[in-house]
């Protein structure tokens, strides 16, 4: 299975190989070079998670809400969704942490990362319930740490198991209809993602989440 890189990777790769200053970023700039990235990715018939093509749609957002000034022209144009067919964002969540920056442009990597896995986090949460059973926000609901990890160590046998039997699972055959199901499955599974004992993806954006076994 050809390995995925994560957006945080893209960004890192992206600040090393152009020798950007991570201490002082421009929005409009790494949003432009980030895109262009996803583009040749796209060209090259390289598979692309999900979350990756979700940051693309975030960091748009973040470069035309008021981080740069209003007259530069919008990417959306340009970003070449064709290569995405059913994936442009016509919805897309308002920021709730608005990148803190030096001026109207800049702000460190640092915080850019921090803002940006904290909206992918927050709509990839919201995006997985189902559409008529989506709850009104209103209360948050805890997950300790010990639940999170014996929750983890299950789902990693779970996951083991059905693996034997496919290679890709999906993340509806994983939980339940509850709300509390739903949301420690998929903190659980980012989890494991992120500890590279799984990769999840989507092969269309707030679609199905699929997972295989790494």
């Amino acid at each position: 299975m050809e390995a995925q890189m994560q957006p945080v990777e893209i960004l890192m790769d992206l600040v090393i190989k152009d020798e950007l200053d991570p201490w002082d970023i421009d929005i409009a700039d790494i949003a432009n070079r980030f895109i262009e990235e996803v583009q040749k990715m796209a060209k090259l018939n390289l598979r692309l998670s999900g979350k990756t093509i979700l940051a693309s749609s975030i960091l748009l957002r973040m470069k035309s809400d008021n981080l740069v000034p209003k007259e530069e022209p919008a990417l959306e144009e340009d970003f070449g969704w064709e290569y995405f067919p059913d994936e442009a964002p016509d919805e897309i969540i308002p920021l709730g942490t608005p990148v803190r920056r030096r001026g109207e442009r800049k702000t460190t990597l640092f915080e850019l990362i921090e803002a940006l896995q904290r909206a992918l986090n927050e709509e990839m949460i919201r995006k997985s319930f189902p559409k008529g059973a989506r709850p009104k926000p209103k209360m948050i609901i805890p997950i300790d740490e010990e639940t999170l990890k014996e929750r983890m160590t299950g789902l990693l046998d779970t996951i083991q198991e059905l693996a034997n039997t496919t290679e890709v699972i999906k993340f509806s055959d994983l939980i339940g209809k509850k709300r509390e199901d739903i949301i420690t499955v998929l903190v659980a599974l980012l989890h494991l993602d992120s500890q590279r004992q799984i990769t999840i993806w989507q092969k269309e954006l707030f679609g199905e989440i699929f997972i295989t076994l790494n």
